[in-house]
């Protein structure tokens, strides 16, 4: 019963697709830290992603945008954030 509940909220709900604002946010704060120039600058950020931050970060933020935002944004055609 679970499991047919939970494949039918997901079917239903496939077409609530929102625009991720808070991993938006996110990017543009990562995209934000200028350290360097050029190939040390790209190099930096680019640990900074694929290490510890980045990832704790971007997850949270999809989570929450999955989960939450684009729901509430859905429903009530504005975005909370």
């Amino acid at each position: 019963l679970f499991f047919m509940v939970c494949l039918i909220s997901f079917t239903s709900l496939a077409n609530c697709f929102g625009k991720f604002a808070l991993t938006r946010k996110f990017y543009q704060l990562h995209d934000s830290v200028n350290i360097g120039s050029g190939k040390i600058a790209a190099a930096i950020k680019s640990a900074f992603l694929w290490f510890a931050i980045g990832w704790f970060f971007y997850g949270i933020g999809v989570f929450l945008d999955f989960v939450i935002l684009n729901l509430v944004e859905f429903w009530t055609d504005s975005n909370p954030v």
